[in-house]
């Protein structure tokens, strides 16, 4: 009864893997945890491809708009080198001539004029304004010493020919010179903004941008903003350096993220200084790495290196440890009596060494 009981509290001791197995399965174990090392600096290189795309991406629109805008600008400032080249003659009948066919090219232009030196108005658009003095205006000052080109500002009343009550305008004005070179007075031109910012706009919407020009106080002077972006913060805005062409990641006010890339002082060397900074935002893509993610050739490439290497491993396992399992095999029969003789390996030295030592010991054990 005792004996019964010792046999049945001898523990069955658990089946322990195939050489053969084991191997294999370290060595996927293996590539598998290499493959996951070996994703993480892509995953990070990934990232940071990406948000330089997008930078990138950002800085070149900006650059684009900047130069559209820039040109736009330009366009008018030359039409107005023109018309003051022309008037230098002084013939006032000539110079009404060119104020009034300005109103009909295209709506740009509010209102144009000139004054003679002692700061009054003796040419306007349709007779307007003649008589004011504006000799303390700071259009007519900087005019006289080179040209220049004011701030926005709202007029008092409506421009002829306006379709807006009260519009935003900027004032461009150059000195007029006479044959001599002396200077008889200045010419300027309002500058509608309304028609600027449909500029902007239409130009910004074609890039699929949107777009902010702020003055040195920045302050938003025309803008384009896409079907439900939100406006451009204030919170954002004060932070910003806009003395410096840069490409910064920002977050809206409603937690999303996004690029800004800002180009200051926008404009061209054949015109006055503007002042004026352009700011481009573009919604930040959601930086996603994972394998749905990765280029079809590098996924290839991964699939088949754990291939090659499971091959590898396959082949490896059946040459080198297959025979330790069959002369384990063979040394088990032994111990049991079975008459069995070892099989001769030579696949490695230890295999070769295993087997003949078998095969002396099968020698040595008496029939």
């Amino acid at each position: 009864m005792a004996q019964s009981d010792t046999n049945t509290i001898i523990p069955t001791l658990p089946r322990p893997p195939r050489l053969h197995n084991a191997f294999v399965g370290a060595t996927l174990i293996f590539g598998i945890v290499a493959v996951l090392v070996i994703l993480g600096p892509m995953a990070r290189y990934g990232r940071t491809f990406q948000a330089e795309v997008q930078a990138e991406n950002a800085l070149r629109g900006a650059l684009a708009l900047e130069v559209a805008m820039s040109r736009a600008i330009e366009r008018e400032w030359d039409s107005l080198q023109a018309v003051a080249n022309a008037a230098g003659s002084g013939n006032l009948d000539d110079m009404r001539e060119f104020a009034d066919a300005v109103l009909g090219a295209g709506g740009r232009i509010a209102w144009a004029g000139f004054a003679n030196r002692s700061g009054t108005i003796v040419v306007g658009s349709n007779g307007t304004r003649q008589g004011d003095q504006v000799g303390e205006r700071r259009w007519f000052r900087e005019g006289l010493q080179g040209g220049s080109i004011g701030n926005v500002y709202r007029a008092s009343k409506p421009r002829p020919g306006s379709n807006y009550q009260i519009e935003e305008l900027l004032n461009l004005s150059t000195p007029v010179t006479n044959e001599d070179g002396e200077v008889i007075g200045v010419f300027a031109y309002n500058l509608r903004m309304p028609w600027l910012d449909g500029y902007l706009k239409s130009t910004a919407e074609e890039l699929r941008l949107d777009a902010f020009v702020l003055n040195r106080e920045g302050t938003i002077l025309v803008q384009r903003l896409g079907q439900g972006a939100s406006p451009l913060a204030e919170t954002t805005i004060d932070r910003l350096q806009l003395n410096r062409t840069q490409v910064i990641p920002s977050e809206s006010p409603a937690g999303d993220r996004e690029i800004l890339a800002i180009v200051p002082n926008f404009g061209t060397d054949s015109m006055p200084p503007l002042n004026w900074s352009l700011i481009v935002r573009m919604p930040a893509a959601v930086m996603v790495f994972d394998g749905r993610s990765l280029p079809m050739t590098l996924f290839m490439s991964l699939v088949s290196l754990m291939a090659l290497l499971l091959v590898f491993t396959l082949v490896f396992a059946r040459h080198f440890l297959d025979p330790f399992e069959r002369l384990a095999e063979t040394s088990r029969a032994m111990a049991e009596d079975h008459d069995v003789y070892p099989e001769e390996f030579s696949s490695s030295r230890e295999s070769s060494l295993l087997s003949q030592s078998l095969s002396r010991l099968q020698s040595r054990i008496p029939d």
